[in-house]
């Protein structure tokens, strides 16, 4: 009996840790599609940096950006914490606590949302399963049945670690009937590696934003080929020297150096397929694909 109970015990092992993922973390960022009725489609960012204490409890501060070039990250008025029994909290600038996800939900059971005002509804868990991450590592999914427009019912899930499909803090928004809530995952990344997502790899952007309008207007210099293979050259205005920066598509450096007007190349014949972004320095940036 007791070889049995230890040959159970690594399988009991992995299957609970199947079911103990942390939400918070500042190594994680959401991507989050943006698709409203009156805005054009765009991506943000949202990560977690820091710690503030309200009424004695620790709450992780949040942060957000569509400024992939740059990197500028502004605060949210709202903070997050994850408490001892898998439920994650949101904390509101008027010092609200609104419950925003309950792990230990299980099939039967009900999520109640509650947006002040006397509005609620709540949604009840059909379905209990898994997902296995790009780095093998498998997460416990919850799938609700919500009202999505009048009579028609649709299906959501939330993976622990990680949210909802919806994003990661307003999701409760898009349930019981708001046909303007235009928010979804897009990618999901840990330690600056997509792990999970809902579009394929190296679409985690609608589109490539910044705070300068450096995209919305017309760069002065010129690359090419562009689509490139193996080199790209580039042309500026005059005679001059810039740095210029080479940037994948999460807005990481990989390259730098210095250009002038002699038509310079970059080598990008190690570089893999994609979409990356070249900015030089106050002449603007050019999106270059790579073959």
């Amino acid at each position: 009996m007791k070889k049995n109970i230890l040959f159970l015990l690594p399988f009991l092992f992995c299957t609970l840790s199947v079911f103990a993922q942390s939400l918070i973390g500042e190594n994680k960022q959401w991507f989050i599609g943006e698709i409203f009725i009156t805005q054009p489609p765009k991506t943000s960012i949202v990560r977690m940096e820091g710690d503030t204490i309200i009424d004695n409890r620790v709450y992780k501060k949040l942060f957000g950006t569509r400024d992939t070039v740059n990197q500028e990250w502004s605060p949210f008025q709202v903070f997050i914490r994850e408490d001892s029994i898998k439920k994650i909290w949101l904390r509101s600038p008027d010092n609200e606590e609104t419950l925003l996800y309950d792990f230990n939900l299980m099939v039967g059971d009900s999520f109640l949302i509650d947006n002040g005002g006397g509005w609620t509804c709540s949604i009840p868990v059909i379905e209990v399963d898994s997902v296995t991450l790009n780095n093998g590592e498998r997460r416990k999914r919850i799938i609700f049945s919500y009202q999505a427009f009048g009579d028609m019912e649709d299906e959501v899930y939330w993976v622990e670690g990680i949210g909802s499909q919806f994003g990661l803090l307003y999701h409760t928004d898009a349930y019981c009937q708001n046909p303007d809530f235009g928010q979804w995952l897009r990618c999901y990344f840990e330690d600056g590696q997509r792990q999970f997502g809902q579009v394929p790899d190296g679409e985690c952007f609608y589109e490539f934003i910044t705070n300068t309008d450096d995209l919305d207007t017309q760069t002065s210099f010129s690359i090419y080929p562009n689509p490139a293979s193996e080199q790209l050259t580039i042309t500026l205005p005059g005679s001059q020297r810039r740095n210029w920066e080479l940037l994948n598509y999460h807005g990481q450096r990989i390259r730098q150096g210095e250009v002038n007007n002699t038509g310079d190349q970059i080598s990008v014949v190690a570089l893999p397929s994609g979409i990356y972004f070249l900015k030089i320095k106050g002449l603007g940036v050019q999106k270059v694909v790579i073959e």
